[in-house]
C-alpha cells in the first residue's frame, strides 16, 4: 500500500523529488503539493495532486502519512515542526536547518513521536559512490591519504538564494554534500578547515555576501587531507567528481553528468563500474525509497542520514565560512 505524501516546494529540487517518486518509488504517492507561486504547479507534472498555496493547509490534506520538504532552507524548521506535530514522517532536503539546536530539537521531537526524520544527503545513495565506499572498505587502494572532491554547478542560483543568512551561502548550501561525503566515505571526522573564497565570474553575489567559487582544505582524523572545490559556473553541466589517493592505489569516481568508477593499482588503471547518465535521479529515488520503507513500517532497520549528519555538515561549512573571513584555519568540534 502506497504512502500518501505532501510535497512542500516545487522549485528545482521539488521537481527532482516529484520525478524521482514517479519513476523510482512506487510506495510513495504525492497527493498534495504546497507551492506559493501560482504559475509553478501548472508547469510541473503533479497529476491529480491537490495544490495548496499555504504549506500549513497542505500538511492537513486528508490521508497523508508523510511529508517531503523541498522548500528553501530558511523555512525548513517551521514546516518540519508543523509536520511532526501533525504526526507525519518527514523527509527534508539538506540542510535540515542552519542552527544546531534547532536541528537537534526537531530530531528529538520526531523520536518522541515515533516518527522518521530523514535528511536528503543523496550522495550516500549514489551508485558510483556506494561502489567507491565498498572498494575503500575492501582495502582496494590501501590506506586513504588524499581526497579531492569537485562540485561544479552549471549555473548560480539567484543572488537572493545565495545569501548566507538565508541558505548558508556557498560554504554551507553547496558544501554540505562534500563534507558529509568525506565523513561517510572515510568513516572519520573532519577536524579542521581552511577556506578560500573566490569571486571569479559572478560579481553580483558580493551584494549578498557570497562568492561563486571556493576552495576548502580539510584535515580529517587519522591523517587524511581533503580538498573541496566548489563552483557555481560550470556552464556545460553539473559536474560531481571524487578522487581518493591511497597508499596502494587510487579511486577516480565520476558521479554526474556521466557515472563511472576507475581503480588505479600497480596493474594499471581500469574501469570497475560504469553507469548511465541518470545517477542523480536514481540516487534521489533510492533515498526516498529508504524513507518510504521506514514510513510504511516495512522496515525499522534502514540506516538513513538525519539531524546529526546535517548538524555535522553545517558545522564544517560554518567553520569554512569563518576561515574564509579570517584567513586562518578553524577547528571543527
Amino acid at each position: 500500500m502506497s504512502v500518501g505524501v505532501v510535497l512542500v516546494g516545487l522549485g528545482r529540487m521539488g521537481r527532482v523529488h516529484l520525478h524521482a517518486i514517479r519513476e523510482h518509488v512506487a510506495d510513495l504517492k504525492v497527493t498534495a503539493v504546497a507551492e506559493p507561486r501560482p504559475d509553478v504547479p501548472a508547469e510541473a507534472p503533479i497529476g491529480d495532486a491537490t495544490v495548496y498555496a499555504d504549506a500549513v493547509q497542505a500538511l492537513r490534506h486528508p490521508g497523508l502519512r508523510a511529508c517531503v520538504v523541498a522548500a528553501p532552507t530558511d523555512v525548513h524548521r517551521a514546516v518540519v515542526e508543523e509536520a511532526l506535530d501533525i504526526g507525519l514522517h518527514v523527509f527534508c532536503e539538506k540542510p535540515l536547518t542552519l542552527a544546531r539546536d534547532e536541528s537537534l530539537l526537531l530530531q528529538s521531537r520526531a523520536e518522541s513521536r515515533g516518527l522518521v526524520l530523514q535528511v536528503g544527503f543523496w550522495r550516500r545513495f549514489a551508485a558510483p559512490l556506494v561502489e567507491a565506499r565498498r572498494l575503500l572498505r575492501a582495502g582496494a587502494i590501501g590506506r586513504p591519504v588524499l581526497v579531492r572532491l569537485v562540485q561544479w554547478d552549471v549555473e548560480s542560483p539567484p543572488a537572493a538564494w545565495c545569501d548566507p543568512v538565508r541558505s548558508g551561502g556557498i560554504f554551507v548550501d553547496m558544501g554540505v554534500h562534500e563534507y558529509d561525503e568525506i565523513e561517510w566515505l572515510l568513516d572519520a571526522r573532519v577536524t579542521e578547515v581552511r577556506a578560500q573564497p573566490l569571486a571569479l565570474v559572478n560579481q553580483e553575489l558580493a551584494g549578498v555576501g557570497d562568492v561563486d567559487n571556493a576552495l576548502v582544505f580539510a584535515a580529517v582524523k587519522g591523517g587524511v587531507r581533503a580538498i573541496v572545490e566548489l563552483s557555481r559556473n560550470g556552464r556545460y553541466a553539473d559536474d560531481i567528481r571524487l578522487e581518493i589517493l591511497g597508499s596502494d592505489g587510487a579511486l577516480l569516481v565520476e558521479t554526474v553528468p556521466k557515472a563511472r568508477v576507475r581503480l588505479g593499482t600497480r596493474q594499471g588503471l581500469e574501469t570497475v563500474w560504469e553507469g548511465g547518465d541518470d545517477v542523480f535521479l536514481a540516487a534521489v529515488g533510492a533515498e526516498l525509497a529508504a524513507f518510504a520503507a521506514l514510513a510504511s513500517g516495512e522496515t525499522s532497520e534502514a540506516s538513513v542520514p538525519g539531524a546529526a549528519e546535517s548538524v555535522r555538515a553545517v558545522a564544517i561549512g560554518e567553520a569554512a565560512r569563518e576561515s574564509a573571513a579570517s584567513g586562518a584555519p578553524v577547528p571543527v568540534s
